[in-house]
């Protein structure tokens, strides 16, 4: 999983700092795939995947900061979060440009 801060690096600049962490074991309540037919040459592909993970205190405090999952090598976007403590409950969708 990867989460995304703004820090302060020095007066009036800020940078966006990623920390990845895998030590999570996800269930996965919903594995759906979309592909879409838009104005683009290049169908999107969409991993539409709810997660349930149980969140260590690191996810616990840092959850709005959460902003892609890595499956299979790949980074997708997180769409949604909800807390249900003790757990995550993530979905994602397109893949993760960030």
């Amino acid at each position: 999983m990867g989460f995304v801060e703004t820090v302060l690096i020095s007066p009036g600049i800020h940078e966006e700092v990623t920390t990845e962490r895998s030590s999570y074991v996800a269930d996965i309540l919903k594995n759906e795939k979309q592909y879409s037919d838009g104005e683009s040459i290049n169908k999107e592909r969409k991993l539409l995947r709810r997660y349930s993970i149980v969140m260590d205190d690191y996810a616990m405090s840092h959850h709005p900061q959460l902003e892609y999952v890595i499956t299979d090598g790949i980074k997708w976007a997180v769409s949604t979060i909800e807390v249900q403590r003790p757990r995550l409950i993530l979905t994602t969708g397109g893949r993760y440009n960030g």
